[in-house]
């Protein structure tokens, strides 16, 4: 049986995206409801806090490397074999890993 590359790496990377965005749309969602101005005034949140700051940095790093280092691999096979639509799609997973990766840090700084 043989494997068309080309349609694997496409699809793969439509999974990460999918990924990136689920895993965007949790943070959202996460840090809509950790909001302060629902809170009591006598609540510690100090520990929810820290445990929100872990999960947005580990969210990050895991959407990062989860679409970037396949978006690397591509580019590179793609410049190396002159195939500019091979490079383009691993830019685009870069860029497309970057952004939510970044996003899903800035979410963590402006809200909290």
């Amino acid at each position: 049986m043989k494997i068309n590359v080309k349609k694997a790496g496409k699809n793969i990377i439509k999974a990460y995206a999918t990924v990136a965005v689920i895993a965007n749309t949790i943070a959202l969602n996460v840090s809509a409801s950790a909001l302060p101005e629902g809170m009591p005034d006598n609540v510690d949140t100090s520990s929810y806090d820290a445990i929100v700051s872990i999960v947005f940095w580990a969210a990050g790093i895991i959407i990062a490397s989860a679409s970037m280092v396949p978006g690397f691999h591509a580019m590179s096979e793609g410049k190396a074999n002159e195939d500019k639509r091979g490079f383009n799609s691993g830019l685009t997973a870069v860029i497309v890993g970057a952004v939510c990766s970044i996003s899903c840090v800035a979410v963590r700084y402006i809200f909290f």
